[in-house]
C-alpha cells in the first residue's frame, strides 16, 4: 500500500459536533484558541480550508478529558 493511501475516514465539523454534543460554534472557538497556542478542543486538520478531524485523535482527546 502506498504511503499516501489512507485507510480511515476523516470526520467533518458537523459529524464531530454531533458525536461530542458540542455546537459547531464551540468547535470553531476551540480551533481559534488552538491556533493561538491553546489546547482547547480536539486536534484538527486544516486541509486548505477544509476542516477535518482524525477519529483516533478525537478519541484520544476525549480520553484525556475523562474524569
Amino acid at each position: 500500500m502506498p504511503a499516501t493511501e489512507f485507510n480511515f475516514a476523516l470526520l467533518t465539523e458537523p459529524q464531530v459536533s454531533q458525536k461530542i454534543k458540542a455546537s459547531r460554534a464551540t468547535l470553531r472557538r476551540w480551533r481559534k484558541r488552538r491556533r493561538s497556542g491553546g489546547d482547547d478542543g480536539p486536534p484538527f486538520l486544516d486541509l486548505d480550508g477544509m476542516i477535518r478531524y482524525d477519529p483516533a485523535a478525537l478519541a484520544a482527546w476525549m480520553d484525556l478529558k475523562s474524569v
